[in-house]
């Protein structure tokens, strides 16, 4: 029996196309050490990338090992340094002098989407990426049922349950609702502007209204379309253009930001005050619930629904805009009544 357990490298400061550990992420690679050992999964050797947030993560695991292991740096690990497949880990891991066929576990620490790749050669299906400080455990009878793509996943860190195949329907059916609704709305816009001149406030309001509610619907069919993607792809996109990049890191600093000072904020010794931080809803509730749960949520809150208010802003407009108080009354009336009766009706889900 060999296990073959694929860690991701903590949370880091991105330095250019490195990263450093921050705080967060060497605590991530002590918790992550810890439950390793909690599995029995005592790594024999140990492979790293080397780049120094892999490399770091790696040997901090090493160092908390019963009899310490240093990181071997291959470059099949390593972003843009070659190909990463199971043939190139056996021949470097042979050209660095590390016998793996009589191996029982071994930890390989590295970066996605190239983990990921290895779990399905080695499993022969597609899983969802890794999370910065996770690991995914894959076990064969022998290396060469490994190599076959005959391995099965043993176990995942963190554990959970996203039920994306469940969600995927869910989010399907909400990018059909905001195509039906930007179809609606464009439709609605077209009509006022190709009434005659002049432009009365009432008219420039709803239409500045229907524009932005427009744009917002198509924002959510995009992002609600990417969503829809398995999981098991979401790494094949490759790297990031370097404007995503800058904003996928103002984000992640944000929230490392926040991080530390709900860490400071709590007492205890560092990692009694680490796991208070990570209980936090904020960072307990997308760990638990998963990226396309979480960012469902979040596109309906702050993307879908805004949209919809917009919307409602503009037809409001043009009914107060007719000059006539019964039917401006009467469409704010029904529409209040409309959003009453639904806040009423909204359900307990169960949460104490």
């Amino acid at each position: 029996m060999i296990e073959i357990v694929l860690a991701r490298h903590g949370a880091r400061h991105r330095c250019g196309d490195h990263g450093v550990l921050n705080e967060r992420g060497w605590l991530q690679a002590a918790a992550l050490a810890r439950a390793l050992n909690l599995r029995r999964s005592t790594p024999d050797t140990i492979f790293s990338s080397a780049h120094r947030d892999a490399w770091d993560t790696a040997d901090r695991i090493g160092r908390q090992l019963p009899q310490p292991l240093t990181p071997v740096t291959l470059d099949c690990l390593t972003p843009k340094r070659g190909p990463c497949t199971i043939e190139d880990l056996l021949a470097q891991a042979d050209a660095n002098g590390v016998d793996l066929w009589g191996a029982h576990c071994v930890l390989v620490v590295g970066h996605e989407g190239r983990l990921s790749d290895l779990v399905v050669e080695l499993t022969g299906s597609r899983e969802r990426p890794i999370p910065h400080g996770g690991a995914v455990a894959v076990r064969g009878d022998s290396l060469v049922q490994l190599v076959l793509g005959r391995g099965t996943l043993y176990y995942r860190v963190p554990t959970v349950d996203h039920q994306e195949d469940v969600l995927r329907e869910k989010v399907t059916s909400k990018m059909t609702v905001a195509t039906f609704l930007a179809g609606f709305v464009f439709t609605a816009l077209s009509a006022v502007l190709l009434l005659t001149r002049p432009w009365p406030l009432h008219r420039v309001i709803a239409i500045t209204a229907l524009t932005a509610s427009l744009a917002l619907f198509i924002s959510a069919v995009y992002i609600y379309d990417q969503l829809a993607t398995p999981s098991g792809f979401w790494t094949d996109a490759g790297r990031p253009r370097p404007w995503w990049r800058k904003l996928y890191d103002r984000r992640e600093r944000r929230l490392d930001k926040r991080w530390a000072r709900l860490m400071s904020q709590a007492e205890g010794d560092a990692d009694h005050k680490a796991r208070r931080a990570d209980d936090h809803p904020d960072f307990h509730r997308p760990a638990a619930d998963g990226p396309m749960y979480w960012l469902m949520v979040k596109t309906s809150r702050w993307v879908f629904t805004p949209a919809v208010m917009l919307a409602f802003s503009g037809f409001v407009a043009l009914l107060v805009g007719t000059d006539d108080a019964r039917i401006w009354i009467g469409g704010v009336v029904a529409l209040l009544v409309g959003g009453t009766y639904a806040a009423f009706h909204r359900p307990d889900l169960g949460a104490d």
